[in-house]
Order: C-alpha cells, then structure tokens, then sequence
C-alpha cells in the first residue's frame, strides 16, 4: 500500500512537471527565447541559510565553469542575516567536490537587488517558489535545479546550462573540434571488421574469457576504474554522459573522472558524450581538446509544441518515447560526419555505442548488457538492474544519492522497461536490414540480445 500510494503521489508530480514545462516551452516560443543565449544568470529566491548558500555557490562554481568560451555572470541573492558573508570562506558539503572560489563571475548580492526582468536565466533552487507571480512572468527563461524537485530535473538542468551560455560562433567551433576527433577515431579503427561493445552488468565479469585484439573496442561508464579489463581490451572509445554519475560535482562523479584522465592518458582513447556536455567538459578539462567529441542526441526541445503534446497525449503515465529522431524523419540513425546524430533509446549502449559501433563496422559484438534478472532485483528497488561491482564505485555510491536524492527516490518508479527493450529490438533490427549483424558474447536478460548469443 506505501508503495502505491508513493507511485500515485510520483504520478503527481510528473503531471505537475509537464504542465509546468510545458506552459515554459509555449511562453518561450511566444518570446523567441531561444533566439538569444546566456549571459546573465539569477538564482531565486533570496537565501538565508548558510549551508545552503554554500552547497548553492557550489553547484554554480561547477557548472558554470569560468573559461574563455563564456561570457557569463552569476548572481545569487541572500537575505540581511548573510550579508557580509564571503564566498571563499563558505564550507563546501561534504559529499561533493570543493568548487568554492573558483569562480570569480558569482556573486552574492541583496535579496533587493533581484531583478528577474533583466535575467537571461532564473535558477529556481527551491521549487517551493515555482508558482510564485515573479517566478510566472518570467517562467521562459525559469529552470529548475532544487535538487528536491522530481527525478532528474535538476541534475539534466544544472548539466546542460553552460552549453547555453555559448554563442553561436562557440558552439559551432565544438561541432567542428566534435567532427575532426569522430574523423579520426574513425581512421583509427578503419582497420577492423568487428567491434565489441561492453555494457556495464554482471556479466561484464566474464569479459576475461575472450580475446578482442581484432575489433574496435568501445566501453561506458564507469568501467574505467576496472584497470584489469582495461588493460586487457585497450578501448578506444569511452562514452558517458549520466548527470548523475559522471557530470556532477558529487565525489562519485570527481572518482569517475580521474579515471577517465588516466584511461586516455594510457590507451589514446577517444571520449563521446551528447553535444551539450563536450563543450562543459572541456572548459574543465582543456587537455580533452584532441580527444572529446559531443555528438547530437535530440530530445524534447528539438520538438514542436504539437509534437510533445502529441506525445505526452499518447502515453501520459510512460517515459515520453519518440517514435523518431526529434528534428529528423528517421527512427534510427548510424552516425556519419554529415548526420551527425543519434536517436535516444533510454541507456548509453543503444543511444551511442552500438549506433558509432555499427557505423564503423558490420560485425558488433556485445557484452555487459544484462538488463533486468526477473529473479533478481525487482523494479521497485534502488537501481533499475544490476551492475558488475568492477564498474561500480561503490564506496562512494552514497556522495550521489546525497547530491540527487530526487533521482534515486523517483527513478524506480518512471521506469518504463519493456518499451526500453523493444527500442533495443528495433534498433538491431534497423541495423541489420542494412546488413549489419550483431552477437552477444553471453547470456542477458534483454531479448533483443539474449535471441542473438553466439
């Protein structure tokens, strides 16, 4: 009964997030919003606790980097009690990295300075206020970080704003750094016939009876940290792109990263994400520049406001599905440098890895992609499936539940798994009608992979 009555207030919720996006979609076309880019960014409301001042001052030194390919300023209002605080001298929580100081744009200002009319950005950190008459007349340009909110509001918030701090001329220089990198992984792996594709699950662990020295090897996540597997595979692709566990500032997210620096400074391997994140990544870590390549995943601001409703109409209590590549008339695409894109299908193994896998060869090999044990963990447990403990940084698991408890407390319940598996069907089956084939080296619990073992 508690956890019905828990899935009925998170269904809720989700209706009051889309009438709420939906009203700022509509108000954002009606003004052209989307015409200009961002420079001037106002948290709200005014705060007046210390500890959330810093965990705000945090997030904001994070993801709004301060680098040569932005022109952003940040303002974040505090109430009469915290006036004379200094930001250098605010203690970071504990569960994330310390970005405190490391940004010279923000600054603290008078909750009587807040003037929401000349803000090209609003940063609602408390969703208390998201029905507030300031909050409404401005709601195009309002964006959701509480990290209390719903699901991953605010963590896909918080990860894709610096991308809009970016001008035009910007944000072309990263498509074509993103082209010239995909180019040359692709002259890189030429050479092979078969590429092999490694998920995340339990059956990773298995990956040490195989040889793949003849293919183009492509890994995910947090694998990284597996140095054993990484020796023996030498990938030459990483993809990520999870808010959660590798954007953030949460200290499992600062792990992950270390590790993907060591794993490119020893294998040379090329590192994919969606187009919104390369740009952030590289004004954090300029060193990527020859290596990160951001290609584009289109979603629902790609759409028009027919198409979303159309949509969210047709499967309102479901993960909101396409039925085709936002902006494009295909429902599958294998990446090439003119169509630079990919289609969504709710993981990074289909989304990115077998999609840049099949494009560079006809033979895809797959592994680690077990999905959901029906004698295992059910679907109201923490995780959607299991994972191998070798691409886990399990010791620091609860630095991310600490930093996006909305996304670990929601997420149980908006999974929508039998559509994710025949997303996965369908693009195999798109793949291989244009002659690709594809194995799986073991056992998984995902048809479209369990029907096609070796």
């Amino acid at each position: 009964m508690a956890n019905q009555l828990k899935s009925i207030k998170l269904k809720l919720l989700k209706l009051n997030v889309y009438i709420y996006y939906g009203l700022k979609l509509i108000m954002a076309r009606l003004f052209n919003s989307d015409s200009n880019f961002i420079k001037r960014v106002v948290y709200y409301p005014a705060i007046s606790d210390l500890g959330i001042l810093a965990d705000v001052v945090n997030r904001a030194s994070w993801y709004f980097p301060e680098t040569r390919l932005s022109d952003v300023t940040i303002s974040i209002p505090i109430k009469d009690n915290l006036i004379g605080t200094k930001i250098e001298c605010l203690e970071h929580p504990s569960s994330q990295c310390n970005c405190i100081g490391k940004n010279s744009n923000i600054n603290l200002i008078s909750k009587d300075m807040i003037d929401l009319a000349t803000a090209d950005a609003i940063m609602l950190w408390d969703a208390e206020h998201a029905w507030d008459a300031s909050i409404i007349r401005n709601l195009f340009k309002v964006n959701i970080v509480d990290p209390y909110y719903y699901f991953s509001v605010e963590a896909d918030t918080n990860s894709r704003m610096f991308y809009s701090t970016l001008s035009s001329n910007a944000k072309n220089q990263m498509i074509k750094l993103s082209k010239r990198n995909y180019e040359r992984l692709l002259k890189k792996v030429k050479k092979y016939n078969c590429a092999y594709v490694f998920g995340t699950g339990p059956s990773l662990d298995r990956a040490n009876e195989f040889d793949y020295s003849d293919g183009f090897n492509l890994i995910c996540n947090s694998i990284v940290k597996n140095n054993v597997l990484l020796d023996q595979i030498k990938p030459h692709l990483l993809v990520f792109g999870d808010p959660q566990f590798h954007i953030s500032l949460c200290n499992y997210a600062d792990a992950f990263r270390k590790n993907v620096l060591d794993a490119v400074d020893k294998y040379g391997c090329y590192i994919l994400t969606e187009h919104y994140h390369m740009p952030f990544l590289l004004a954090h870590y300029p060193e990527l520049s020859d290596r990160l390549i951001g290609i584009e995943a289109p979603g629902v601001w790609e759409m028009s406001i027919r198409e979303i409703a159309e949509m969210v109409l047709k499967r309102p209590h479901k993960i909101p599905w396409f039925d085709k590549i936002p902006g494009h008339n295909e429902k599958y695409n294998l990446p090439s440098l003119d169509k630079f894109y990919v289609r969504l299908t709710g993981s990074v193994l289909p989304s990115f890895m077998i999609p840049v896998a099949s494009y560079a060869c006809d033979t895809v090999y797959i592994i680690g992609a077990d999905g959901r044990d029906p004698n295992g963990r059910k679907p109201d447990s923490t995780y959607v499936w299991s994972y191998s403990p070798a691409a886990q940084f399990e010791d620091l698991m609860q630095t991310a539940f600490d930093t996006h408890p909305s996304y670990f407390r929601d997420r149980p319940f908006i999974d929508d798994y039998d559509m994710y598996c025949q997303n996965f069907e369908d693009l195999l089956l798109y793949g291989e009608s244009i002659s690709k084939k594809y194995y799986s080296l073991v056992p998984s619990h995902i048809p479209a992979v369990a029907k096609r073992l070796c």
